[in-house]
């Protein structure tokens, strides 16, 4: 069952990833609502501005390590074959991984399917904090 409190995250100025329910203004400004609880028995919740281009919404899908998968974040898929990376996307209704190298989009409900001898499957980083692993991985794109 997913964690709705944390639901969305987002990056403040200072880089801090921000984790909460997500809102906009009408001037396109992004807050990251934190729900915290002060008592047993008094909740309350604290905006934090974000910037608008980074928030990434929660799948409902985690990493073999239990690590929840969040919109654009990288993934490292291990086969007995070979090591692909990939970034987490959703295409149509489906989430899925968007692979670097070739662009193939593979759901990821079907994830051991396309790839029978999956070993695993692993959280490494986020499209906004790893750019050169990305650019690396792509042969310097």
């Amino acid at each position: 069952m997913q964690d709705i409190t944390k639901s969305y995250r987002g990056k403040d100025n200072q880089g801090e990833w921000i984790y909460g329910s997500c809102a906009l203004d009408d001037d396109g400004q992004a807050y990251i609502i934190v729900h915290q609880g002060a008592t047993v028995k008094t909740k309350f919740n604290c905006w934090r501005h974000i910037l608008a281009d980074n928030v990434c919404k929660l799948t409902p899908y985690s990493d073999d390590f239990k690590k929840p998968l969040y919109e654009n974040d990288i993934v490292r898929i291990s086969s007995d074959r070979k090591i692909l990376l990939g970034k987490i996307t959703m295409r149509g209704y489906e989430w899925g991984v968007l692979l670097l190298e070739s662009e193939n989009f593979i759901p990821l409900r079907d994830i051991r399917k396309e790839f029978l001898g999956v070993l695993f499957l692993e959280v490494t980083g986020n499209i906004y904090d790893n750019q050169a692993m990305i650019r690396n991985y792509k042969g310097g794109m």
